[in-house]
């Protein structure tokens, strides 16, 4: 990465020094890079598009959504999913017809429970109360002296033992006791970024100790006996769904985080926050006329949606981090 920003320093001088940077995806670059038909002027020219393109190739093959300084940011969350292995190599290598299926059953899982979990990552950045406390949380950072400030991604083991037991680490102390609640109540394993929360993800079965720092601190816990027989009926799902509703009214979180509904319309509002957020950083301290119509452009193309869906998900995120999810989202029964 840092032979790349070398190369492209021309490029890479247009951000401040050592700053968070999120590759733009290939597949929005043509919409920046060409007219559109209410703003004539193309957002970058050739040369920009092609060291674009260069660094989200780059950061893609290192699995990440950017660069913080020259170290690579992971959010495997934004990330496409990964294929299942290719069928004709599985056959090559002898693998059996329910082996086949077995994997191609995990992944579809693993891609559906990501996506959830995207939405929920989406529902808290545009939420006002978890933005506030993220904002506190950073000024806190901020606060502290570079070289005490722990290192991103921040998560529960963002200080050691070892460092906690020495004096001069006392104000990353201080901070930590600030930090640790913020994952407790909104049900976090840290942050890759302070844009990009990690929400935890379900545990089936829960491998970690009640004594475990990394133990969720809340959600519903099931305990079924081996010889328990689970059926269709059981209303199981609704239960479960009561329980996280009446967790989230007990921590004063509103109820619609509670099972969170409309996971996917979530998902779509975090990522188009997310290339927004990429797209804007090229233009500090200005926004050029005919901006928003290419973002929402590229957006479109991002997300296979259609550019007045694009419009309508913009005036919704704006609305959610106004505090008027309810009109956005309806609120669910008590």
């Amino acid at each position: 990465m840092a032979e790349f920003l070398t190369e492209h320093h021309d490029w890479a001088g247009r951000f401040p020094s050592g700053e968070l940077v999120y590759a733009i995806p290939e597949v929005a670059l043509g919409s920046l890079a060409r007219p559109t038909s209410s703003h004539p002027p193309a957002r970058f020219d050739r040369a920009t598009v092609d060291v674009e393109r260069a660094f989200a190739r780059l950061c893609r093959g290192l699995n990440a959504v950017g660069v913080w300084g020259t170290t690579p940011v992971s959010f495997p969350l934004l990330r496409p999913p990964v294929p299942p292995p290719d069928t004709a190599a599985m056959r090559a290598r002898g693998w059996s017809v329910a082996q086949m299926a077995a994997i191609g059953g995990l992944v579809d899982q693993t891609t559906g429970a990501n996506q959830r979990l995207v939405g929920v990552a989406g529902w808290l950045m545009t939420e006002p109360t978890f933005l506030h406390a993220v904002g506190d949380l950073r000024t806190r950072w901020e606060a502290l002296p570079p070289f005490l400030r722990p290192r991103f991604p921040l998560d529960r083991g963002c200080v050691s033992a070892d460092d906690a037991a020495t004096p001069r680490v006392r104000v990353v102390e201080e901070f930590v006791a600030a930090f640790e609640p913020v994952l407790d109540r909104w049900g976090l394993t840290g942050f890759a970024t302070w844009d990009l929360p990690v929400p935890q993800g379900p545990l089936l079965p829960n491998p970690l100790p009640a004594s475990s720092p990394a133990h969720p601190r809340h959600g519903v816990h099931l305990f079924v006996p081996i010889h328990y027989p689970l059926q269709g009926d059981d209303d199981l799902l609704r239960r479960v769904r009561d329980e996280q509703r009446a967790q989230a009214a007990d921590l004063g979180i509103d109820l619609s985080f509670g099972g969170l509904a409309h996971p996917e319309t979530h998902a779509y509002l975090v990522r188009l926050q997310h290339l927004e957020r990429a797209i804007r950083a090229r233009f500090p301290g200005h926004r050029p006329r005919g901006l928003i119509d290419h973002i929402e452009e590229a957006a479109a193309v991002v997300l296979s949606l259609s550019t007045d869906r694009v419009r309508r998900l913009r005036i919704d995120l704006a609305a959610c981090r106004r505090g008027h999810r309810t009109r956005v989202f309806r609120r669910p029964p008590r």
